[in-house]
């Protein structure tokens, strides 16, 4: 049965890469990329997706790239199902991390002052580091920076930088809890 899943993966990512050319990159090597059934991947003019080595797209997950934006998915890196990855500016997620189902990554927020919502965008890039476990449902939104090991599950607003393995909670502004390294 793993044969029949494997090749229809290979289908599809043939289809992908004729429908998208060069602005579609997979990296090959010992392990395969993996698309499931239902995944979506979208990248309009001047975009550019990256799939590294061994990458796991499950079911009915979307990955997007805006006009002249780009999304890296390094080497082993799962995305279980339903997950959603939407570049306007730059998205990278490091390698050998996991995503649970229903995660939303987003670089990017539509323009809301006193006359409402517009259509216009306000980028920052996302970079999620190696070895990362972003837990299901969680929400990642514009500029977030966070550091190789760490676990985030809630909604996450906020800069990790190296060395700090927390769990956020929603809402997550100020609290953390350390993990790892001997405190708990």
């Amino acid at each position: 049965m793993k044969i029949v899943k494997w090749c229809a993966s290979f289908l599809r990512i043939l289809v992908a890469k004729i429908r998208l050319g060069d602005r579609l990159k997979i990296e090959w090597g010992l392990k395969p990329v993996y698309l499931g059934r239902g995944v979506r991947l979208l990248v309009k003019r001047g975009g550019q997706m990256r799939l590294g080595v061994g990458a796991y797209i499950d079911d009915y997950s979307r990955l997007q790239v805006n006009n002249d934006a780009s999304l890296c998915i390094d080497d082993f890196v799962y995305l279980n199902t339903n997950c959603r990855v939407a570049a306007g500016e730059n998205i990278k997620i490091g390698s050998h991390t996991m995503l649970g189902p229903n995660v939303c990554v987003y670089d990017h927020d539509h323009v809301f002052d006193e006359n409402g919502v517009r259509g216009e965008l306000n980028c920052s890039p996302v970079h999620i580091g190696e070895r990362c476990w972003i837990a299901a449902n969680t929400l990642v939104t514009r500029g977030v920076e966070i550091a190789d090991k760490v676990l985030v599950g809630g909604v996450c607003r906020h800069r990790f930088p190296f060395g700090v393995r927390s769990l956020c909670r929603c809402p997550c502004y100020p609290y953390a809890l350390e993990l790892w390294g001997g405190r708990r």
